[in-house]
């Protein structure tokens, strides 16, 4: 069996990390209308889940950012998402709305950090010449954009 070099090692990981991170934001999409029945809330207040994780992905963002640095990109990020992941876990048992809306802003602050993390990691760790085809690649995943 082939060996996986570093280079493609740290590509994939980084890669599925970004899958994860947004289908972990964008799975609840599909259920706001049963979320609305099971809350009994209105539309514009269901609206609202998605809007706060996004919320929460801003202020993750300025505070994991300046936080790799000190901490570590690594471990930092393997920890934010094994959080972020927890949370997700936690959503569906959760009655009350604002619980939900919290657990949601949290999940959007602890998952943004492979968007934060990975671009400075992949520079840190990979050949100068390596990095263009990364940032692409990865800013097709993120947009899906293939065109």
């Amino acid at each position: 069996m082939k060996r996986i070099s570093h280079y493609n090692k740290l590509v994939i990981s980084v890669c599925l990390c970004s899958i994860v991170t947004f289908s972990n934001i964008y799975w609840l999409q599909a259920v706001l209308p049963q979320l609305q029945l099971s809350f009994e809330i209105t539309l514009l207040e269901m609206n609202l889940a998605m809007s706060t994780s996004w919320f929460g992905m801003g202020i993750g963002l300025l505070i994991i950012a300046s936080c790799s640095d000190a901490i570590g990109r690594t471990s930092l990020l393997i920890k934010c998402m094994l959080i972020g992941l927890s949370l997700s876990l936690l959503l569906p048992l959760v009655d009350n709305y604002s619980v939900f809306l919290i657990l949601r802003f949290l999940q959007g602050a602890f998952l943004v950090a492979c968007p934060a993390i990975a671009i400075p990691l992949l520079g840190e760790e990979l050949r100068k010449s390596w990095l263009p085809a990364c940032r692409w690649f990865l800013y097709r995943i993120k947009y899906n954009r293939w065109n």
